[in-house]
């Protein structure tokens, strides 16, 4: 069965930038809707809930070479196992495991938005795609001695369960989002590629 990957790499998308977070002056969270809509955002007990922070220190493997964003001052370093493709829609690069099916999004944006507001904000517009994305695992984690968020959410898209992993990170030259995903009937299979390329990710590169 050949899948329309047109639909999960706009799944991706809705998921990176369908919304803006943002705090009125009486300190409400709210979302704003590109049709100029807003409404309060939705804040569960999870929401309070501190972050755990992984003690692992990540680092990137030797070797490969570097793609650098023109947005942000990120890079991510990857191997020759992976594909590089320009970017469509708001993706500056887009990836793929070389014959493989595992693929990768980075999401660059010059707008700073504080890194917990980011992932937060992910995980509200992947359940106004996919009514039932949830987060299986979200941390702090040290990714070449750069704090970043890591989340991990499953998905319905097209009656396919896919797994989606994440790095958020934001300072100020911008946000940054980097996605990886695959069906979860091979997420054993590509799992330890797929976090090898995410830790890849560095700053000032």
């Amino acid at each position: 069965m050949k899948l329309n990957l047109t639909v999960v790499f706009l799944f991706c998308i809705a998921v990176a930038w369908g919304q803006i977070p943002a705090i009125t002056q009486t300190g409400d969270e709210v979302i704003l809707y590109d049709d100029g809509t807003w409404e309060y955002a939705e804040v569960s007990s999870a929401d309070t809930v501190e972050l755990p922070i992984n003690p692992k220190k990540f680092t990137r493997s030797s070797g490969g070479y570097l793609v650098k964003s023109g947005r942000t001052n990120i890079g991510i370093y990857i191997d020759k196992k992976w594909q590089q493709v320009k970017g469509k829609a708001d993706a500056e690069y887009t990836f793929r495991l070389k014959d493989q099916e595992a693929y990768g999004i980075l999401i660059t944006e010059r707008i700073h938005v504080p890194v917990e507001q980011l992932a937060d904000l992910a995980f509200v517009n992947a359940r106004n795609v996919a009514g039932d994305a949830k987060i299986v695992e979200k941390e702090y984690r040290f990714v070449n001695d750069k704090q970043v968020i890591y989340m991990r959410m499953n998905a319905r898209i097209q009656g396919i369960d896919f797994v989606y992993l994440g790095y958020y990170y934001s300072d100020e030259s911008g946000s940054t989002q980097l996605l990886m995903y695959t069906g979860q009937s091979l997420f054993d299979e590509y799992r330890s590629k797929m976090e090898e390329f995410m830790n890849g990710f560095v700053v000032n590169p």
